[in-house]
């Protein structure tokens, strides 16, 4: 269990009630969690190069390796009642970073059901309402759209009841984060029992013993990790919970059969950290770059840079994580 605690010079204490803060999980789209054209070319021409494919990362894969650890990152959002408000974090397993603030475009719908008003799940600012639906009141009578106010950046109050759906668009105003979970799969040596007698008395074994196999540690399965967000509302402290979601390449790289995790380590730990690349046609050296293939299990996930990973990994771009 490891815990962070965010502090900021917070505004007057709130009526109780109205201070909370949401937990949202970075999360890309389900189809990418399978292989683009874009991995399978990387995978070719890893292979056509002389390197190793099997080492090779998918740009949706939040995993590194450090020897035999496995390191998962996935990054989450805190959306709290208003900008400052003071809130610790904690997770189940890993270290969540001490994160950012950040601002946010968002759009989405809400239904308003015979309501003077609707509570925002953000806090949000530069607040435009849009009806997509024509609008009544509790008896079914055409109305016209009524005009809101937005209080405190949560709630906008409609200048009367209506019955109808809004678009709502704005800029929410949270945290960004990353919890870092470290999982320890090491590469172990299994001896199996000799039998009670050797299949041929003039056989001399010399230099290795037969019955010892190399693999790994047993395969780690149903992987699963909680977030909690804890706050003070008035004299009561609140918190809300989030069960992370786990990425498909992790949880496959952790049920790694054996052997192929012992591979990767021990090319990890050999591979050069200097990158030749050549003229396939005459041999000549073209130019050589130091460090690890960025693209490798076996390299840090790069944690700044124009691209981020879309789990949440790495500089925060507002438009990467729509």
């Amino acid at each position: 269990m490891t815990a962070l605690t965010i502090n900021f010079t917070a505004h007057a204490a709130p009526v109780a009630g109205d201070a909370w803060a949401h937990l949202e999980q970075i999360v890309p789209a389900e189809v990418d969690d399978y292989a683009s054209l874009k991995d399978v070319h990387d995978l070719w021409l890893a292979a056509a190069t002389g390197k190793s494919a099997e080492l090779l990362r998918a740009s949706n894969c939040p995993v590194e390796f450090s020897g035999d650890t496995i390191l998962i990152h996935l990054g989450f959002y805190v959306w709290p009642s208003y900008p400052d408000l003071q809130f610790s974090l904690s997770a189940a397993l890993g270290e969540i970073n001490a994160g950012r603030k950040i601002a946010k475009p968002r759009e989405f719908s809400l239904f308003v059901d015979n309501r003077s008003n609707i509570d925002l799940d953000f806090y949000m600012e530069q607040v435009s309402v849009t009806w997509e639906s024509p609008t009544f009141d509790r008896f079914g009578a055409a109305i016209r759209p009524p005009g809101y106010t937005v209080i405190d950046g949560v709630t906008i109050k409609f200048d009367t009841e209506v019955f109808g759906a809004v678009r709502i668009t704005g800029t929410a105003v949270g945290f960004h984060h990353v919890v870092t979970m470290t999982i320890e799969k090491p590469v172990t040596a299994i001896e199996d029992p000799p039998p009670a007698q050797l299949p041929d008395d003039d056989m001399v074994i010399t230099g290795v013993n037969p019955y010892v196999q190399d693999q790994d540690s047993v395969k780690i399965e149903s992987l699963e990790n909680t977030l909690a967000v804890t706050w003070q509302d008035g004299d009561k402290t609140e918190n809300e919970q989030l069960r992370l979601v786990i990425p498909k390449c992790v949880s496959a790289l952790l049920a790694m059969c054996p052997d192929m995790f012992r591979t990767i380590v021990l090319i990890c730990s050999e591979t050069s950290t200097t990158t030749v690349y050549f003229n396939a046609c005459n041999g000549e050296i073209i130019s050589e770059v130091p460090g690890k293939d960025p693209r490798s299990f076996c390299s840090v996930l790069p944690s700044s840079g124009a691209t981020a990973n879309p789990w949440g990994v790495g500089t925060f771009d507002p438009e990467a994580f729509a």
